[in-house]
């Protein structure tokens, strides 16, 4: 059974949901979270859209590989020179382990492993795909957190609930906001 769209039920959820986000100094200090319907995002984004079957949004990581032969050569040279001074500095040593750790969380990292393509017959996040006809409204989450922002692509459907996918990581140095309203809402009129 369709349950009807309500959307003032939708942003009334979703507001609850990002004020107990927040901890207490965190209402008092940090800006509040906004929430925009793509509809209202979407001619901020100036660039022509790429009229393609389809738009793929994918994470902007550095390759592991590359990231390794990085650490490596830290690793190399910082070992030489602890060699060649015949010294132990234990700053060194703790500066290659938290290299270590860092490499390792960033290939572990799960909100890093998101895909999402848009066409003309609806939005697939990684492998869950949502047609134009089930997708009721996006909406795209702009939390504060320090002194960023993280993001969300909020996905309201005809079942009468919303997903939630981080987008924080898509597409580095692009207001993904804008771009990725601009192009749902593109490939949305095409049903």
């Amino acid at each position: 059974m369709k349950v009807p769209f309500d959307e003032a039920r939708i942003l009334s959820l979703l507001t609850t949901e990002e004020q107990n986000a927040f901890s207490f100094s965190d209402h008092i200090f940090r800006p509040t979270t906004l929430i925009y319907n793509t509809k209202d995002l979407a001619p901020c984004y100036k660039k022509a859209i790429q009229r393609l079957s389809s738009h793929k949004f994918e994470v902007f990581k550095l390759n592991p590989i590359s990231v390794a032969v990085v650490l490596a050569f830290l690793i190399f040279f910082l070992g030489r020179s602890m060699f060649i001074t015949h010294s132990f500095n234990p700053f060194i040593l703790s500066f290659v382990l938290f290299l270590g750790i860092a490499f390792i969380a960033y290939i572990n990292a799960d909100e890093m492993k998101i895909c999402l393509e848009i066409s003309a017959s609806g939005i697939q996040v990684n492998e869950i795909f949502y047609t134009w006809n089930s997708v009721y409204e996006t909406y795209i989450v702009s939390r504060p957190q320090g002194k960023t922002y993280l993001h969300f692509l909020i996905i309201a459907t005809d079942s009468g609930i919303y997903d939630r996918y981080q987008i924080t990581n898509l597409e580095k140095w692009v207001s993904i906001d804008s771009k990725l309203s601009a192009y749902i809402e593109y490939y949305k009129n095409f049903v």
